[in-house]
């Protein structure tokens, strides 16, 4: 009998505290997380730039351990350069990993935004203003209306990963504008999945966050196509039948 187990391969920055405890949240007996962390101390572009540098030897790690799907979780990391530098991105880890499929966050919420039929969305973050700027630039080059747009100013990781949910959803109602379709919660490190169901009770609007989306994009991308209850919207919808849009 073969008892191998699903395995996701995940790269993480190095000081993200909150992407696996989210995905331990969600996966099954049946799937294993594997990890590999890539060097960031603060979220600032410069130190985004050197940390994408060290994404294929992470893949080349993951690789080994025969994951059967590679996910890069740094939201302003795959965002960076601009339109199709995620593309690129998960193509170099792709290419490490020796074709292992690989997904990333910010095409994850791309594709969890439009499956959710949401186009005009506000945005909060834990960002300084210069990574909000190309989140905004790069989410409005693929085609969605950013109403509002709004960040904690936070520049070391570990801070971000410190932030308490319930900042979280008080930042969140303070600076997200209504008139939208949903609302997106930026950061693989901002514990934001924590409060999804709250937020989509409160202000009746599908909510999607970094973790959320990148955990979806894993599950379909190994077949697991059920519905997962206790995190919002996009993860009771049966996966394999939502389209990308």
């Amino acid at each position: 009998m073969n008892s191998r187990r699903t395995r996701i391969g995940l790269i993480v920055p190095s000081s993200n505290s909150t992407a696996e405890y989210d995905y331990q949240r969600i996966l099954d007996a049946e799937t294993a997380l594997h990890t590999a962390r890539v060097f960031l101390v603060d979220t600032t572009i410069e130190m985004l730039e050197r940390m994408n540098q060290d994404a294929e030897e992470a893949a080349r790690s993951l690789e080994s351990a025969g994951v059967d799907v590679i996910a890069y979780a740094c939201t302003s990391g795959s965002f960076l350069g601009g339109p199709g530098y995620d593309d690129a991105l998960l193509a170099r880890v792709s290419d490490a990993a020796r074709g292992t499929k690989a997904v990333g966050t910010t095409p994850a919420v791309i594709d969890a935004l439009h499956a959710m039929g949401l186009r005009r969305v506000a945005v909060v973050t834990p960002y300084i203003d210069s990574i909000n700027e190309r989140l905004a630039a790069f989410f409005e080059d693929k085609g969605f209306d950013i109403a509002s747009m709004a960040g904690q100013q936070l520049v070391a990781n570990l801070d971000i990963g410190d932030q308490t949910p319930e900042q979280i959803a008080a930042f969140a109602k303070q600076h997200m504008a209504r008139d939208v379709d949903g609302f997106f919660l930026s950061c693989t490190n901002w514990r934001a999945m924590e409060v999804v169901e709250e937020l989509e009770r409160e202000l009746g609007k599908p909510v999607v966050t970094s973790n959320q989306a990148t955990i979806w994009a894993s599950l379909r991308a190994v077949g697991r196509t059920a519905p997962v209850d206790g995190f919002g919207a996009l993860l009771r919808t049966e996966s394999g039948a939502v389209s990308a849009g």
